[in-house]
């Protein structure tokens, strides 16, 4: 029997917080591991994440539409009125696709829920969480015209994987049910975390993750200094700027890191006692991988969280707290304590691979 002959593969993730880029993470790594070559599409802080956890790959330059977000207003409404411009990246996206195909000798293409990266030759891959997005009470009519749109993008690709496992107590809900008829696969969670196995022996008492779009993002790590130097014990911030040092260093009295790479934020995170952060998709996969649960917190006019929050507390157990009560609560008795979730374990990822390089 020949052996498979290696294939280049383009990995290609959203720049839209930290996110996508991230959750490609055990993807590229088991690609590698498979021994085929991987090019690297990305831009801004996406790009500048994979390019430390992976240096040995090639990277190039894929841009794309970042959206700019409201600091007072429903982000829906600021996505919409981008959307002229969303589509003009998506167009131009598309085209600098077909030049990196050529000019790589791309065999395969996974995109991370960018929309233009795909080739009518190539093979390719969506990867998406977000096929009826919410979309907020006040444009709850719009959800299945867009949900329309989207599947009609889809359609482009080969292959629609969901990062997530089937059934009804699967993290993404609502937002991955489909009635329509597209090539749908369950990827399993994608994380680039591992179980928290070890006996606890808490080195901080609270650690908040900041994840997200500014400015956001900002106003949030405003609020967890202001909070943490109220409250007793150790505290760490992981401010989430990739571009920033994996060094630490201390500020108010409370440690802090500009940015992680993956073993070192997975192992803060198995010895925190306590955890706050948004909860934004790929972020809730790494608590269901390493079995912790947090205080959730929003990111204020987002819906997806929104609902996304509302889901954990209800099926899940975990406590919500919106960002603007964040500094009047007693956030003490909303945090659970210690390695208190059940991992979600799976091979479907495997299995995916193993039958999309054949």
């Amino acid at each position: 029997m020949h052996e498979n002959k290696q294939k280049t593969v383009l990995v290609s993730p959203l720049n839209w917080g930290l996110g996508h880029a991230a959750r490609m993470v055990p993807l590229i790594r088991k690609l590698i591991g498979q021994g085929q070559k991987v090019i690297i599409g990305a831009y801004g802080d996406s790009a500048t994440l994979l390019k430390k956890e992976f240096k040995e790959c090639i990277h190039v330059e894929l841009k794309g539409f970042t959206p700019v977000y409201s600091s007072s207003h429903s982000q829906t409404v600021a996505l919409m009125r981008q959307s002229v411009k969303f589509l003009f990246h998506k167009s131009r996206e598309h085209k600098r696709t077909k030049e990196v195909v050529k000019k790589f000798g791309v065999d395969l293409i996974i995109s991370d829920n960018r929309y233009g990266v795909w080739y009518k030759n190539i093979p390719s891959v969506l990867v998406t969480h977000q096929l009826s997005p919410a979309l907020g009470r006040r444009f709850r009519f719009f959800e299945r015209p867009v949900s329309r749109i989207f599947n009609r993008w889809i359609r482009k690709f080969d292959e629609c994987w969901v990062p997530d496992v089937p059934g009804e107590n699967n993290l993404s809900g609502k937002l991955s049910n489909n009635d329509l008829d597209l090539n749908i696969k369950y990827a399993g969670l994608l994380s680039r975390f591992k179980e928290c196995t070890q006996n606890f022996n808490f080195r901080y008492e609270y650690l908040a993750v900041i994840s997200g779009p500014e400015p956001w993002r900002n106003k949030f790590e405003k609020d967890l200094i202001r909070l943490f130097g109220n409250l007793p014990g150790n505290s760490v911030i992981v401010r989430g700027v990739p571009e920033g040092s994996s060094e630490e260093y201390e500020y108010n009295g409370i440690t802090m890191f500009d940015h992680l790479e993956t073993d070192a934020l997975n192992s803060l995170m198995c010895n925190s006692r306590n955890i706050i952060c948004r909860p934004g998709y790929s972020t809730l996969m790494d608590l269901f991988t390493a079995g912790r649960r947090a205080l959730l917190v929003p990111t204020p006019g987002q819906p997806e969280q929104e609902y996304l929050a509302g889901r954990m507390r209800e099926r899940y157990g975990f406590t919500v707290i919106e960002q603007a009560d964040i500094l009047n609560a007693d956030v003490k008795t909303l945090l659970k304590y210690g390695q208190d979730l059940t991992p979600l374990k799976n091979d479907l990822l495997e299995k995916l691979l193993h039958n999309f390089l054949k």
